[in-house]
C-alpha cells in the first residue's frame, strides 16, 4: 500500500511533506530521495526519517512531481486535514473560545476584546508605576489604543 503524505508547506519551487506512517524508516526515505532525484524537474530532496518529513525543491509544477511519486509507489498526497495548523489559525480559534466564555460568564456585558483592552491598560499602569514609561508602558498603551481604534472596522 502506498503511504499517505501530507503537504505541510508549499511555495512555488519548494514543498515540505510529512509521511507520518513511515516515520523512523531510514531505508524508505533513502529510497524516496533517490527515486525523486531521478524525476525530471526535481532539483533537490532532503529527507528526515526521524520526523518523517521530506523537503523537495523543484522546477516543475508540484502536481507533476506528486503524480510521478504516486506512479512510482513512493507516496500519495492526502487531502489536508480540516483542523488549523498555523499558529495564527489556532490563536483565532482560542480567542473565539475565550470570547464565547467571557460573554457567557458576564451574560453578554463583556467580550474578549474588552477584557484584553482592560488588561492592556492595567499592565500599562503597572509598568508606568514601575517607572517603565518609554518602554513597556507606552507599548501596552499603544496596543490598547490600536484595539480601540480598530473596533469599528
Amino acid at each position: 500500500m502506498i503511504p499517505a503524505a501530507e503537504v505541510r508547506h508549499a511555495l512555488s519551487k519548494r514543498t515540505r511533506l510529512a509521511v507520518v506512517e513511515r516515520r523512523g524508516q531510514a531505508d524508505y526515505f533513502a529510497a524516496v530521495t533517490q527515486t525523486l532525484q531521478d524525476c525530471g524537474g526535481v532539483t533537490s530532496v532532503a529527507a528526515n526519517p526521524v520526523t518523517g518529513s521530506l523537503l523537495i525543491e523543484h522546477a516543475q509544477p508540484w502536481a507533476d512531481i506528486a503524480t510521478y511519486a504516486e506512479a512510482q509507489g513512493l507516496f500519495r498526497i492526502q487531502a489536508a486535514r480540516a483542523e488549523a495548523h498555523t499558529p495564527a489559525a489556532q490563536a483565532a480559534l482560542g480567542l473565539a473560545a475565550m470570547d464565547s466564555a467571557v460573554k457567557r460568564v458576564t451574560e453578554g456585558d463583556l467580550n474578549a476584546r474588552s477584557v484584553i483592552l482592560l488588561s492592556l491598560i492595567a499592565l500599562a499602569a503597572v509598568q508606568a508605576a514601575r517607572g517603565q514609561i518609554l518602554g513597556p508602558a507606552s507599548t501596552l498603551l499603544w496596543a490598547a489604543l490600536s484595539l480601540v481604534r480598530s473596533e469599528g472596522k
